[in-house]
């Protein structure tokens, strides 16, 4: 494999010489040059490299500056840097350039074999460093899936059958002492309850068959409109205890390439989010449009509700975030459902996003193959 190596020196000779030197150790890399600083900051914007060789005294912008400006960058801040100069490696300097953040040093003139041997050493150094980011990377996740599962299970589903446990043990013992009115509240108070866990025990059970491969991404070809139908069956009643009108405004005979249970599932989920945070008497519209020049099909879930917060719409799809917040008649929920919309979205190629402002509503946006 390749590899991408940028050389930086306001010297065109020494360009030269490093960039052959290189190339007849390894035939395979690609040479990047600049002549300075500034210049190699912009390159590296543009493609970053594998490993930079940097002269310590240029113009504009010299090696010390530029390796400091390099390890700013969250991007950058790992790339294997070897300062090659002609300035004397005293043990003041070398701490300098250490400090800046320097990997490695070559003094000038170049010698072929040194310059052959650290450079080798330095890609050894940034292949290990990547693999190792990986690797935290996806304990990383693994961890935050662990901790939203363990969350999910001691805490909200648990608080969900408290209710469920305490309101109908009232009714069941002290029924009597209650009139209609009250009665009537306490089985709706179960109601919301039961409705609230088995919603999160469905996508805690499908979640966990996503993340153990259980789930088979099998597409077909499948309308919209009659794939809506089905899944508004089961959340009309949700609807209609908050007196929230449903529109389906997707364009006739639409049809998309998709998993059934999956489109089924992130469907669901953003239509019982939108009734969730619909005040009663509001409104959800689900409509459809077709994307220029693409193989994709925008669909859209919006409702006039309380809308999201500003500083949280980046971590709604997010599994190391907590955005769970109560709905407008104390629904609970868990964020859960948002990451699984994510996630099957995703398996078809497909994009999720929200537009959302407080006090207005939200939109929630995600395209599917035609």
């Amino acid at each position: 494999m390749s590899k991408n190596i940028l050389i930086v020196d306001d010297q065109p000779k020494n360009l030269q010489i490093i960039s052959d030197y290189l190339k007849e150790s390894d035939n395979f890399c690609k040479i990047m040059k600049a002549p300075n600083g500034k210049i190699a900051l912009k390159l590296v914007e543009k493609k970053t490299p594998d490993l930079i060789i940097t002269d310590w005294e240029m113009p504009v912008m010299d090696g010390i500056e530029f390796i400091k400006q390099l390890r700013k960058n969250i991007i950058t801040v790992n790339i294997p840097v070897i300062m090659c100069t002609g300035v004397m490696l005293t043990s003041k300097n070398l701490q300098t350039a250490l400090k800046a953040g320097a990997s490695d040093f070559i003094r000038k003139p170049i010698d072929k074999i040194e310059l052959t041997a650290r450079t080798n050493s330095m890609l050894q150094l940034g292949a290990s460093q990547q693999k190792l980011l990986e690797q935290n990377k996806t304990l990383s996740v693994l961890n935050a899936t662990k901790d939203k599962f363990f969350s999910i299970i001691s805490h909200d589903l648990k608080s969900s059958f408290y209710a469920i446990l305490g309101f109908s043990d009232i009714l069941l013992e002290k029924h009597k002492k209650y009139d209609d009115e009250e009665r009537e509240n306490m089985i709706n108070l179960v109601n919301i309850s039961a409705n609230s866990a088995f919603k999160l025990l469905e996508n805690l059970l499908t979640w966990s068959g996503s993340q153990s491969g259980a789930i088979k991404y099998l597409p077909e070809k499948l309308g919209i409109k009659t794939l809506l139908f089905e899944t508004l069956s089961n959340l009309q009643v949700l609807a209609n205890k908050k007196n929230i009108q449903i529109l389906d405004a997707i364009l006739e005979n639409e049809l998309i390439f998709a998993d059934k249970n999956m489109i089924a599932t992130v469907f669901r989920n953003l239509i019982s989010n939108a009734i969730k945070f619909t005040s009663n008497g509001g409104s959800i519209i689900i409509s459809s449009k077709k994307q220029i020049d693409s193989d994709f099909i925008e669909i859209s879930v919006k409702d006039n509700g309380v809308g999201v917060p500003k500083g949280i719409i980046g971590e709604l799809f997010r599994i190391d975030k907590n955005t769970s917040t109560q709905g407008t008649e104390n629904e609970t929920g868990t964020g859960l459902g948002l990451i699984l919309c994510k996630e099957f979205i995703e398996k078809h190629g497909g994009k999720i996003w929200v537009e959302s402002k407080e006090s207005e509503g939200s939109t929630f946006h995600f395209t599917i193959p035609k």
